[in-house]
């Protein structure tokens, strides 16, 4: 009697410590706003991971979302669509699905919940399902109610006891081979150290087609394109000298909310002589904002004779323009990017001396031209 039941207390011991060593992680992946239902939708895949490779069994999960973007009780509303064709969900042996029996609940006014049984025991799966690089477990869709898709979607795991630990690896069919689940005498393990991670479950605000810098000339054109916008404010282009610090010059205004492909221009009428670094900074209505890709184009000034001498200067700073060319005004520039200085000039000017005593010591930009410049270089002041 003694023996039966320390075999029964060691069987419990190694299956507690078999659920514990096993974990497993659900998260979101290709979060996005789509057409797909009578309103705009949000949609999502579910993604499951573990630490070691099994099969999957029965299991549920249970989803937090904004009520005011998608209205109360969704599922009952019929505003919930789960797609399991092609994901792991999907999976069948010969014409029938490994699993089965997929139920949708409302668990709350502002809470969902998603169940699945299994249908054919464990030697019906090919391999295991649940791998350590993550495996799409099915697709969430949620249509919002009219105007919600301006909203923060809010769709998150419901992670806090009772709703976790709802996971379990597949049951076998007690004899070996594929057949039904015999959950009572082949049972799987339930998984009790599970994680949930909702860092991807929010939408992207712009969904970029493209974003190009261009040479056109001595002025630059960049234009880029979007092929949805989620409360999307305004784009602010972004120029600078080494791609570290960034000045903007120029501001355009967002769509807000749209799933329709839009095509933005600006030109910058006034780069640098040299490399010219730009970006986008796109601004949501709530002030949270991203940035795009950098952009580097290279231009070449006209073939203007600038002396600029002595270097490096002290006191005074000489500037000799060919009589030809008639620049409107010399720019001295910090290595903040910042105007220190800005001499206007005539058109009988071609010879400026400048007074520099009263600026620090240090490395400077001079320009030399007007919206166009026709010389910049670094100087020292020592």
């Amino acid at each position: 009697m003694k023996k039966t039941i320390c075999y029964i207390i060691l069987l419990f011991c190694l299956n507690t410590y078999a659920g514990q060593a096993q974990t497993v992680t659900f998260a979101f992946s290709n979060a996005e706003i789509t057409n797909a239902g009578p309103f705009s939708s949000y949609e999502a895949d579910v993604i499951i991971s573990a630490n070691t490779d099994f099969k999957l069994g029965s299991g549920q999960l249970y989803f937090d979302y904004n009520p005011l973007a998608f209205g109360s009780s969704v599922v009952a509303a019929g505003q919930v669509t789960i797609t399991t064709l092609g994901y792991a969900l999907g999976q069948t042996s010969g014409p029938f699905g490994i699993y089965s029996s997929f139920t949708s609940n409302d668990n709350s006014s502002s809470r969902l919940s998603f169940s699945w049984q299994q249908a054919l025991s464990s030697e019906c799966l090919p391999a295991d399902n649940v791998t350590t690089t993550g495996t799409a477990l099915f697709r969430l869709r949620i249509d919002f109610i009219s105007g919600g898709d301006a909203l923060d979607p809010g769709v998150c795991f419901t992670s806090a006891p009772p709703f976790d630990d709802q996971t379990f690896t597949a049951c076998g069919s007690g004899a070996g081979s594929c057949g039904f689940p015999d959950c009572a005498g082949a049972s799987g393990v339930q998984l009790t150290d599970d994680f949930f991670d909702c860092s991807a479950s929010a939408p992207l605000p712009v969904e970029w087609l493209s974003f190009d810098a261009r040479a056109v000339g001595e002025q630059v054109q960049i234009d880029w394109e979007t092929a949805t916008e989620l409360g999307n404010d305004h784009f602010v282009v972004q120029r600078s000298k080494d791609a570290l610090r960034f000045e903007d010059i120029d501001q355009v205004e967002g769509a807000g909310t749209t799933f329709t492909a839009l095509y933005y221009e600006v030109w910058d009428k006034n780069p640098y002589i040299g490399t010219n670094y730009y970006r986008l900074k796109q601004v949501d209505y709530n002030g949270d904002f991203e940035y795009s890709e950098i952009r580097a184009v290279e231009i070449n000034g006209p073939a203007v004779k600038v002396n600029v001498y002595p270097q490096p200067a002290s006191d005074w700073l000489t500037v000799e323009v060919e009589e030809e060319v008639k620049p409107e005004r010399i720019q001295l520039f910090n290595e903040l990017g910042q105007l220190v200085m800005e001499e206007l000039a005539s058109d009988q000017d071609f010879r400026w001396n400048l007074n520099v005593q009263h600026l620090p010591r240090g490395v400077y930009m001079i320009r030399v031209g007007g919206e166009t410049p026709l010389f910049a270089n670094k100087i020292i002041l020592q």
